[in-house]
Formats: structure tokens, C-alpha cells, sequence
């Protein structure tokens, strides 16, 4: 009996690593349409209330794959770490990857489908998981899962931060007593979904021993990450790897682009590009690492609350630019409070680097760090970040 899958987003990366699998594999085939399918796999981008009528399961390629996996006839089945969190999860993938030499994949890049039967038969693999992978499966069971934290984002799909947490809380739901969820201990969405894990928990707490040798041994920008360098070094355990052999490789391991990047010190100010912050808790945990700041907010407004970054911002920035989409609610926001920040609204990012690099003094820190999505003018938050590189590059070539 052959199995037909149709696939909505056929265009897509995940759309065509779906219909590429398919096409190698005995027993299973492409369909065009969801009306002949037996089962549907949605890409991620597609929201469930555009998912077409079908008596079909609808799953994401995140579940398909891990159904895969497990068929009878599955030449390889391998063991899986699954990384989610709103903030941090591409880094802690990236290192755990590092670590333990899992390949990467899901959310961060290569489709988790792209390893169904697999030649190489890694022992495990680190899987990014977004809320938009993670809402339509149901069996999915990584035997590490990571669970960094839970702050408001993706609510113009989710509705409410109710429901974001029991999307974000599938990458333990599945889990049995065999398995173990790594999350964090302090944060209230986390602890009003905890309830629902059946597997052995492994709190990530600043004050365990780990936690110390961590900070004391790496150079990590900001308390967030060493948190999770954290999630790491305990993913990383279960997986067979002894502490110290992570520290040595994580004393190795440099941050991706557009997250706390360090561009340019020019004249004693240094401008950080932090491109990858697309919500107002990312910018919050930037700022911490940073003293003295020159904040810069641009995007598109995703209709998050603005008050408590606003308010934090008013204490601990020394000044806040402000342009794109967000900026006039920003602005309306902040005067509405009546708070003392140093706000100032521009019309794009040369005109913020410009009027930061004005206002900041020896010591101070130029950072972008946007707390919006990045499409209103510009392709995405990698193109945002190399853009602010290269006006930041051109004015460490121009005259003073």
C-alpha cells in the first residue's frame, strides 16, 4: 500500500526537503492535492486557521519526520535533543551541536526530514523547534528536550500567551520517564505549563556549581548566556558527555552573527549588532549585558506590549533611537507613561548610527538591538544586521 502526502507549501525549504524525501523512499508518494492525500504536512509559515478542509491528519514536517523515523522499515532511527524556547534557542542549538557533534537542524536550517533514513547515522541530533513546528505535532518525543523560556511573541498567531506556552510545552508533552526536560526554573510561563511533563526535570538555576564554572571560565556576553551555555553543558551530560570535556569545547565557541556581535570600537564607543533580538524580552536581556547603551529600536510592529520595555529602557539606556514601523507607537507609548528616556525618533539606520554615534561618549555602547521583526525595511534580521555593519564599517572610514 503506498501512503500519499500532500504538502501545503510545496515552494518553501521545508516543502521541498518534505517532497524530496518522499521521492526516495518505497511506499510513500507526492500528492498534488490534500482531497487524495492520507496525510497532509504543513510548513511551518502556514497558520492552522488557513489549513483547508481534509478528513487527512495535518502535521508539521517536524512530526512527519519523527513518524518517519519510527515506521517498522526505518533503515535509522536516531535519538533526538529538541531545543525550543522564544529567545536563545538557536544559539543553545548551535553549541549543543558543537558539543556533543550532533548535526543541527529543524528550525535553525536543513529540515529535520532531511536525516529519514540517512547514510550517515548520526547518534543524535540537535533539533531547533519554533511554536509554529511545534503546534501541530502530537507523537513528536525528543529523548532531551530544552525548554529555555517563554516571553510574549508570536501572539498574532497564538492569541494569548495561554496558548503560546501550551505550543512551546509540546517539546516535553510526548516525553516519557525515560526522557528528561532541561528548563528554566524562574520563569512563570514555564512554571504554569510544568505541570504537564511526565519526564525527569533538570532545573537550570544560577546557583548550582555548573553555573559557576561557567562564568568563570568562558567569556560569554551577558547572563543569558551563560545560562545557556547551562542548558548545554546538561543536554550535553545526558548525552554522554562529561562537563569538563563541554567546557573545553564551549571555551572555543563564538556567538553567531547578529547576536551580541561585536563590530567596531571606534574612538572608545563600541557598537554591538544584536539583530536577531526580534521582541522587546530579547532586547531587555541585550541591554543587561550592556552598561551605558545607545539603544537602537526599529521594525515592524508585532503588537506586543511596549510598557515594560519602555520602562527598562528609561533606566537602564542612556539613550533610546527609535525608526521603521514601531517607531510613532514607540514614541506614544513612551510619552503617554511619561517617562524620563532620552528618545529620539529617526527616519532610518543611517540617521540612527549617526545620532547615536553623536551623543555617545568614551565607554558608552552603540547597540542594535531592535525589538521587532525586521520587515518593514529590510529583507530579514540578517539583512538588518549587515546593513548596520557596513554603515558602521563606512563610518569607521569617513573623517571624524
Amino acid at each position: 500500500m503506498t501512503i500519499r502526502v500532500a504538502v501545503l507549501g510545496e515552494s518553501g525549504i521545508t516543502g521541498k526537503a518534505v517532497i524530496d524525501t518522499l521521492n526516495r523512499l518505497a511506499g510513500y508518494t507526492h500528492v498534488s492535492t490534500v482531497a487524495n492525500a492520507d496525510w497532509v504536512v504543513a510548513s511551518p509559515g502556514i497558520s492552522p486557521s488557513d489549513f483547508p478542509e481534509t478528513a487527512a491528519p495535518i502535521v508539521s514536517e517536524i512530526e512527519f519526520a519523527y513518524l518517519l523515523f519510527r515506521r517498522p522499515e526505518s533503515a535509522y532511527c536516531p535519538k533526538l535533543i529538541g531545543i525550543t524556547g522564544t529567545n536563545g534557542k538557536t544559539t543553545v542549538t548551535e553549541m549543543i551541536s558543537a558539543v556533543t557533534r550532533a548535526p543541527a537542524c529543524g528550525n535553525i536550517g536543513t529540515p529535520l526530514i532531511t536525516y529519514v533514513d540517512h547514510p550517515d547515522r548520526p547518534e543524535w541530533l540537535a533539533v531547533e523547534l519554533s511554536s509554529y513546528q511545534l503546534e501541530t505535532c502530537h507523537e513528536f518525543r525528543p529523548e532531551i528536550a530544552v525548554l529555555l523560556n517563554i516571553t510574549p511573541d508570536h501572539l498574532q498567531r497564538h492569541g494569548t500567551m495561554q496558548e503560546y506556552a501550551r505550543q512551546k510545552a509540546k517539546v516535553f508533552t510526548a516525553q516519557t520517564a525515560e526522557d528528561c526536560l532541561i528548563y528554566l526554573e524562574t520563569d512563570p510561563e514555564i512554571q504554569s505549563v510544568i505541570s504537564l511533563c511526565p519526564s525527569r526535570r533538570l532545573p537550570l538555576s544560577e546557583h548550582s556549581a555548573e553555573y559557576t564554572d561557567i562564568r568563570t571560565r568562558l567569556d560569554l556576553p551577558g547572563a543569558h548566556n551563560i545560562i545557556n551555555a547551562l542548558a548545554t553543558v546538561y543536554a550535553a551530560r545526558e548525552a554522554g558527555i562529561p562537563v569538563t570535556r563541554s567546557l573545553e569545547i564551549l571555551s572555543q565557541f563564538r556567538l553567531a552573527d547578529h547576536r551580541l556581535e561585536h563590530v567596531a570600537t571606534l574612538n572608545g564607543v563600541t557598537f554591538i549588532n544584536d539583530s536577531k533580538s526580534t521582541n522587546p524580552d530579547a532586547t531587555m536581556v541585550a541591554v543587561r549585558a550592556y552598561p551605558n547603551a545607545h539603544v537602537l529600536i526599529c521594525g515592524k510592529d508585532k503588537e506586543l506590549d511596549l510598557v515594560p520595555l519602555i520602562r527598562f529602557l528609561s533606566e537602564s539606556a542612556k539613550s533610546v533611537i527609535v525608526f521603521g514601523e514601531i517607531a510613532d507607537r514607540y514614541v506614544a507609548v513612551a510619552r503617554g507613561l511619561g517617562l524620563p528616556t532620552s528618545i529620539s525618533q529617526v527616519a532610518d539606520l543611517n540617521s540612527a548610527v549617526a545620532l547615536a554615534r553623536s551623543n555617545a561618549e568614551p565607554g558608552d555602547v552603540v547597540l542594535l538591538s531592535p525589538a521587532c521583526s525586521s520587515f518593514d525595511q529590510f529583507q530579514n534580521y540578517e539583512d538588518r544586521g549587515n546593513q548596520y555593519k557596513t554603515v558602521v564599517t563606512q563610518v569607521a572610514h569617513s573623517r571624524p
